[in-house]
């Protein structure tokens, strides 16, 4: 400690003398002394423990805690390459603001004093829909519901997201890269469909796994209405159950003349076999041929048949037999016959 004349202090009684403290530290390395430094008004002068741009080691490197400036009045603006405080509202919450990661322009608009909740979020949908290129006003209705739309029990909140609208009048569609509100139903259920319509073009689109149910064979499904939505069922071994559909027989006994419209024109209808026989009461050939058509003279000749006498004949065409849609008929050609036909309806 040295006493310095000459040295007054402007507040101390003129003329008295001060003692000057000359601060001396170690180095960062710890081997030799330095002076602290300070700047021109006396203040000692701090650097920070790394210099712009170097690497920090986490749990090595050291920091300084930060203070924020509470500037909400009239906020001052820097210029290019000056140093400013940042900014914290009253209740000491810092203040941020979206920007253009390429220009670095501001993208959120300021929102006046006192702004609702619901012009808040608003706010920040718009700055998103403009970083992202997505449409606004479709963004803001997702995030904000929307003015107006309220929670149905009548508390008057918009919920932060829509994730479900009951829509089943007029259902709107959304374009390219907008957001929509998923559909549900009056009960709260969320519609589901596929991404191809049906008899649409495959759209090679990942399949969805699908379940069924489980049946005894003692126990089979109630029957269904024509055009009601149904489930498909499974073995207690997890197999597909598939049956069959019945197979009814068309009887004609002793013809001697064609048979038109055996079986009638039906959508599905399948010939799945025959039986016949020559029946004549005295024994003699016969001949004719099963048809696909309306009549026996017109229709398509499916299975020609020639029988001796008292000679018998069958035939079975499964599992999927020969399409008949346009019906079953008999040509007759010769003799006196018994025939069967074996149809079924495979739709």
């Amino acid at each position: 400690m040295l006493l310095l004349a000459g040295l007054t202090d402007s507040i101390s009684p003129a003329g008295a003398l001060v003692v000057a403290n000359l601060n001396y530290v170690y180095d960062a390395a710890g081997a030799n002394w330095d002076r602290l430094q300070a700047g021109a008004a006396g203040a000692m002068l701090v650097d920070g423990p790394i210099v712009d741009d170097a690497a920090f080691t986490a749990g090595t490197s050291r920091v300084f805690p930060t203070g924020w400036f509470a500037d909400d009045t009239a906020p001052d603006s820097v210029d290019e390459n000056d140093i400013g405080a940042p900014r914290m509202t009253l209740t000491r919450v810092a203040n941020f603001v979206a920007t253009d990661p390429t220009t670095i322009t501001q993208r959120q608009a300021v929102v006046a004093a006192g702004a609702t909740v619901n012009e808040l979020t608003a706010q920040y949908a718009t700055t998103l829909a403009a970083l992202y290129a997505m449409g606004s006003a479709d963004l803001e209705r997702l995030v904000t519901a929307a003015a107006g739309v309220t929670d149905t029990v009548g508390t008057g909140i918009p919920p932060a997201a829509l994730l479900g609208m009951f829509d089943d009048t007029a259902p709107a569609s959304t374009t390219e890269n907008q957001f929509g509100a998923l559909r549900m139903s009056a009960a709260r259920i969320l519609y589901a469909g596929g991404s191809v319509a049906h008899d649409g073009v495959d759209d090679a689109s990942n399949p969805l796994k699908i379940g069924s149910r489980a049946i005894r064979a003692d126990a089979p499904p109630t029957a269904v209405a024509a055009a009601d939505r149904v489930q498909s069922w499974m073995t207690l071994q997890g197999m597909q159950v598939v049956t069959a559909p019945a197979v009814s027989v068309d009887v004609n006994t002793g013809f001697s003349a064609d048979v038109d419209a055996a079986v009638a024109a039906t959508a599905g209808l399948r010939l799945m076999g025959y039986a016949c026989r020559e029946s004549a009461g005295t024994a003699a050939a016969a001949t004719f041929i099963i048809v696909h058509g309306a009549t026996g003279a017109g229709g398509t000749a499916v299975v020609p048949i020639e029988l001796g006498p008292d000679e018998s004949r069958s035939d079975w065409f499964g599992p999927n037999g020969i399409d008949v849609a346009s019906g079953l008929s008999i040509d007759w050609i010769a003799g006196t016959i018994d025939c069967d036909l074996y149809w079924t309806i495979q739709l």
